[in-house]
């Protein structure tokens, strides 16, 4: 996570909004993980089962999780929170499923005790998943409007970066999840251009430049309303922003989207991060390669990136 501004004037993810929750999760875990511990036969009596290797073999689990809560929330990712609120349903999930199975050999207390137990979990992952849309929220944007933004150093310079980048028909190049990619409109990079693309999976969609500040940035409007667009957003936005850093040059790359079915960003928004955080950091590093007179070939292509991507 970093705490520079975004490309769009608003600020950056902020760890703080991923870690409180991930801190109450490993604090509640851990307690009950030490009272499975060093009370199972009090909690066997409560619950019914009399099984207490299960509940300290339980409480064992309970406390590694809590720690590893407690590690995550050091340097917290939505994807790595995501993963956690999946692990919080699976514990409700399986519980319920438990106590519904054997029923007749749980107590009216234990019944009880279970039941309020998944209900705070159930809040527990409530709060973490609203945390990862928070954490994704755009600036200034509608509340269902939310940003990714990746960003890579490079050790070159902006102006020769720009060179690259700016010949906008020309990105497939540089991505090798791209099959093709085209100015459909216009001739030259610039606002009313359009750029269409289509995947190695043969999917297609187009970008209306609608911003351009030479040397510096430049943003599209994807085609949503467009026949076949594979993307699960009804409205998106996304650009490129270039400025000199001290050994180079900070590339910025974000999109700003609105989730067709709302109940999904808190799973979409995560996934997204993590997969432009993967593949443009090898984008970045080809068009890097190029403006410093490398060429590009197939072994180049499929090459793991050395670049790294951060949030912003």
């Amino acid at each position: 996570m970093s705490t520079v501004s975004s490309p769009t004037g608003g600020p950056a993810i902020q760890v703080q909004t991923l870690r409180s929750p991930l801190l109450l999760n490993a604090a509640f875990s851990g307690a009950n993980g030490l009272l499975l511990i060093l009370a199972s036969p009090m909690v066997a009596a409560w619950l019914g089962p009399q099984a207490t290797w299960i509940y300290e073999l339980v409480g064992v689990g309970l406390l590694l999780f809590g720690l590893t809560l407690s590690i995550v929330a050091v340097r917290p990712t939505p994807l790595a929170v995501l993963a956690i609120t999946g692990a919080d349903v699976a514990w409700v999930v399986s519980t319920t499923v438990t106590l519904l199975v054997w029923r007749h050999d749980f107590t009216s207390l234990g019944w009880g005790l279970v039941l309020a137990t998944n209900a705070v979990v159930s809040v527990l992952a409530w709060f973490q998943q609203r945390s990862i849309r928070t954490a994704f929220q755009a600036p200034s944007g509608a509340p269902d409007e939310y940003q990714v933004c990746i960003a890579v150093n490079t050790p070159v310079a902006a102006d020769a970066f720009w060179s690259v980048l700016a010949d906008l028909g020309a990105i497939q190049r540089y991505m090798p999840a791209l099959k093709s990619s085209a100015l459909t409109v216009g001739e030259t990079s610039g606002v009313g251009c359009v750029r269409t693309c289509e995947n190695i999976k043969g999917q297609v969609w187009s970008e209306e430049c609608d911003q351009w500040d030479e040397g510096r940035s430049f943003s599209v409007t994807f085609l949503t309303d467009a026949h076949g667009f594979p993307f699960p957003f009804s409205k998106m936005r996304g650009g490129w922003r270039v400025a000199p850093n001290a050994t180079g040059c900070r590339v910025e790359v974000w999109w700003q989207v609105v989730p067709r079915r709302p109940a999904t960003a808190a799973v979409v928004l995560p996934l997204m991060a993590a997969g432009a955080q993967r593949s443009f950091a090898g984008v970045v590093e080809r068009m890097a390669g190029v403006a410093q007179g490398r060429t590009i070939d197939s072994g180049t292509l499929s090459a793991l990136p050395r670049f790294h991507a951060v949030l912003c």
